[in-house]
Parts: structure tokens; C-alpha cells; sequence
């Protein structure tokens, strides 16, 4: 049965009008992609120096511990490259050398000796920024390669650590981080305040629960792009 006169010429008014709101829903949007990216967060790369306070979570079966931990403080530095996206957003990458480790003081139920742990590592996070003017958030999370360790006690064991696979230390880690920071104008540069919080999502030994625990305070001065690469 074919459409009557007016039938088709409703039918045919109303695709032009879903042709038109199709052509304007599209224009829209780029015009939005266009504001944002032209109000976006610059984009940089910046040295990072952080003074970190790192501890060990042992876990539920092992709470006794935790009378006897005591933070080791160190230094981590690398690189952060911020990739600007929006005004309010962008990705954050970052690389750098990384301390963990931990004391336990004399009398505890693992080494009886006071003992001292550091493991070396190359640390990378991806983090997601939220920009509220000079304040961000960050969060997100990180993989790490330890490539060395050391044990020092009080006692007679100490020494480099193992990475076997039966009772020794593991070379890869994962976690979380999240965190604050704040952006200062410094001349024709810009110097960034960071406080950030992380926790391993997996243990570092196989012996015993040790789950990587970190507090840093960073300070970084970067000088953006000319023009943003996004």
C-alpha cells in the first residue's frame, strides 16, 4: 500500500528535520571538543624530587607487627610528564627511581633483632589529574621492578635479599596511589607541590605478607610546552 500525498510529505519533512538536528548535534559537539582543547592544561615534562616515608603492611595474620614498625625515609627522584586534555583534566606519567622498606625494632616477632629492609626500584605510575585552578587531585596506578635489596639487622643476618621462588622476594609490584598538589608561578616557570598516598595491591615477599606502603612529598619545577601536543 503506498503512502498517501500528505503522508509522504510529512515523511519527507520530518527527515530533513533529522537531518538538520544531526548536522547541528554534530557541529555542536565539535565546537565543544574545539573550547575544551583550547582551554586545556598545558602539557610538560618535569624533574621530580620527593622525600618519601615507606613502611611495610604486613597484614591481618601478622597485626602483632605492627607495634614494631618504624618508617624508613627516602629519596626518590625522576621524571613526570603531565599530557593536558581539558581544562579540568589530564594524564599524568611518571618514572622514576624508587625506595621501599621498612624497620622493625628490636623484640619483634619476625627478625627478634632490630632490622632495616630497603628494596631498589624503577617505579612507573599512570595517574588521572583533576584541575581546580592551581589545586589537583591525582589518582591512579603504578607498576614497579625491583632490582635489588638489602636486610641489615643487629644480629649476624644481614646481607643482600633473595628473589627465589620459594621463600624469597618478588621483582614485580603493583598498587595504588591518589593524592594533592598545588601549582606556584615562579618567574617564567611553574613549581608544583605534590602530597601523595600509595599501597601495593600485591606482597613483595613469599615468606611473609608485606604489602609496599608510601607517604612522599614531592617538589617540581616544569616550564610548559609552547604548544600542547594534544
Amino acid at each position: 500500500m503506498k503512502p498517501s500525498g500528505n503522508n509522504a510529505k510529512t515523511l519527507t519533512a520530518k527527515g530533513r528535520v533529522n537531518g538538520k538536528l544531526t548536522s547541528f548535534n554534530l557541529i555542536a559537539a565539535l565546537v565543544l571538543m574545539t573550547t575544551l582543547l583550547s582551554f586545556s592544561q598545558s602539557s610538560h615534562v618535569a624533574i621530580v624530587v620527593t622525600t618519601t616515608d615507606v613502611n611495610f603492611n604486613y597484614g591481618g595474620k601478622n597485626a602483632e607487627l605492627k607495634s614494631s614498625k618504624e618508617n624508613v625515609r627516602a629519596l626518590r627522584a625522576g621524571l613526570s610528564f603531565q599530557a593536558g586534555l581539558t581544562k579540568h583534566f589530564s594524564w599524568v606519567g611518571e618514572l622514576y627511581y624508587a625506595t621501599k622498606g621498612g624497620i622493625l625494632n628490636a623484640g619483634n616477632g619476625l627478625t627478634q633483632d632490630k632490622s632495616t629492609l630497603k628494596l631498589y626500584s624503577a617505579e612507573l605510575p599512570l595517574m588521572a589529574r583533576f584541575h581546580m585552578g592551581r589545586f589537583y587531585l591525582n589518582t591512579g596506578p603504578y607498576a614497579s621492578y625491583i632490582f635489588s635489596g638489602r636486610m641489615t639487622t643487629s644480629g649476624p643476618d644481614a646481607g643482600s635479599v633473595s628473589f627465589n621462588n620459594t621463600d624469597g622476594f618478588k621483582r614485580f609490584d603493583w598498587g595504588w596511589q591518589a593524592g594533592a598538589g598545588y601549582v606556584f608561578d615562579v618567574k617564567k616557570s611553574k613549581l608544583a607541590i605534590d602530597v601523595r598516598y600509595g599501597h601495593g595491591l600485591t606482597s613483595l615477599s613469599r615468606d611473609i605478607t608485606r604489602y609496599n606502603q608510601m607517604l612522599s612529598i614531592s617538589v617540581s619545577m616544569f616550564k610548559s610546552f609552547k604548544k600542547n601536543i594534544f
